[in-house]
């Protein structure tokens, strides 16, 4: 089970910068780009997304560590509860960390990804006003 977190949390974080550079640039100019511009203008976005670091932190890592603090608080007393378990709190707490910030960031991004000012959903109407 904690091998499985890990795995979800680690393709969260690798897709994070995906996400973002697919918001900063379409990408039909991408395809129709050849591949020495293609490969300068995915150079220049990378910058560009890590350029604002003086900037607030991105909303799906702010709500992320939300998660996870609310993980890593009710997971060990949710475990204590349970009749049939020896009792390791810090080890539930890391499993609920994990497990909140994958759970509640991850489900943020998606919804940045999906839902987000500028996505081809909110602009056909299907996000909501």
């Amino acid at each position: 089970m904690r091998i499985h977190l890990v795995i979800v949390a680690l393709a969260a974080c690798m897709l994070a910068p995906a996400v973002q550079a697919q918001r900063l640039a379409p990408a039909a100019a991408l395809r129709s780009a050849p591949v020495d511009t293609m490969s300068r203008a995915i150079g220049e976005l990378s910058r560009a997304s890590y350029a604002g670091a003086g900037r607030a932190m991105p909303a799906w890592l702010k709500w992320g560590l939300i998660g996870a603090g609310v993980g890593a608080v009710t997971s060990p007393l949710l475990a204590s509860m349970a009749s049939d378990s020896r009792g390791e709190p810090a080890q539930a707490a890391v499993a609920g960390a994990a497990a909140g910030f994958v759970i509640v960031g991850g489900g943020v991004a998606l919804w940045q990804a999906v839902c987000g000012p500028d996505s081809s959903s909110r602009r056909a109407g299907l996000c909501g006003r």
